[in-house]
């Protein structure tokens, strides 16, 4: 299958490994917390709100570069100190970020984080305030489920935590912030791993992951998008080239965008509490 497929078969496909659950070997999935584990939990939790208040404090006023770097850092050591906790919904936000951002360190051949095991979706792209606004963001969506994480906690259960919700804020992050990458393979990147990324939220809510499931697969105008890039390839001119590629990325972004923005409205239909 060419890559292009790849990237546009559907967020509920196989074909995308999870890649940020893989920071987490052995994590607990079980939806239930034991009185034993509560309060270890709790104080993560609280541990982890501090840390990201402190982070967008401290991250203003800095040059992009050390903006960049200081939020990576939190965000790196945050998921790192996770451990085995189960999925709270600031550590799946925080985790699909630095995914998205930095990449998924290999925890088993360097502890410390610093070396790489997959490399980051926005690897290719030079857009360092873009890269400093999206970790921000990620930081203050993942305060705001900070109470949710907390009250599922109390209850002894996390199976009703509001993922439905959590995958239409993802999807609207997706909405705002890939059109500004402008680098056309880190924007394919980009959505084929956000994709996923709000693929795994859904398929965590049992109400929400069947009804959903036929309904986000991406297989329309596969074809035509194919052969756009097939004939970017088989030029020799750079600048038609580009043209092909830039005509390209266009008609991805219009594919997804119209598949996308009905599925929020779906998710919002199947949860109107919401």
């Amino acid at each position: 299958m060419k890559p292009l497929s790849l990237l546009l078969i559907g967020i509920l496909s196989a074909q995308f490994s999870f890649a940020a659950s893989e920071l987490f070997p052995g994590t607990e999935r079980t939806p239930i917390v034991t009185p034993a584990d509560r309060q270890e939990i709790l104080l993560y939790i609280q541990n982890t709100k501090r840390d990201i208040v402190e982070a967008l404090k401290e991250s203003k006023g800095k040059t992009s570069d050390v903006a960049l770097k200081y939020l990576t850092d939190v965000v790196m050591k945050t998921t790192i100190k996770s451990g085995k906790r189960p999925d709270l919904l600031m550590r799946i936000i925080l985790a699909q970020a630095l995914e998205l951002v930095n990449g998924i360190p290999d925890l088993k051949a360097d502890p410390s984080g610093s070396t790489m095991k997959y490399e980051a979706a926005l690897a290719g792209s030079k857009h360092v305030q873009l890269k400093v606004a999206m970790l921000r963001q990620a930081l203050k969506l993942a305060l705001k489920y900070y109470q949710s994480d907390v009250d599922a906690v109390l209850a002894g259960n996390l199976a009703h935590l509001p993922f439905g919700q959590l995958a239409i804020d993802r999807m609207g992050q997706v909405l705002r912030w890939w059109p500004a990458i402008f680098d056309t393979q880190a924007s394919f990147k980009y959505i084929s791993v956000s994709l996923n990324h709000i693929g795994q939220i859904i398929k965590r809510d049992d109400e929400l992951k069947v009804p959903l499931g036929e309904f986000i697969i991406y297989k329309d105008g596969i074809e035509d998008l194919e052969a756009t890039a097939d004939k970017a390839m088989s030029l020799t001119s750079r600048s038609n080239r580009d043209a092909y590629m830039r005509q390209l990325r266009s008609k991805v972004y219009k594919l997804f965008a119209q598949k996308l923005k009905p599925t929020i409205a779906r998710v919002k239909k199947l949860k109107p509490s919401w």
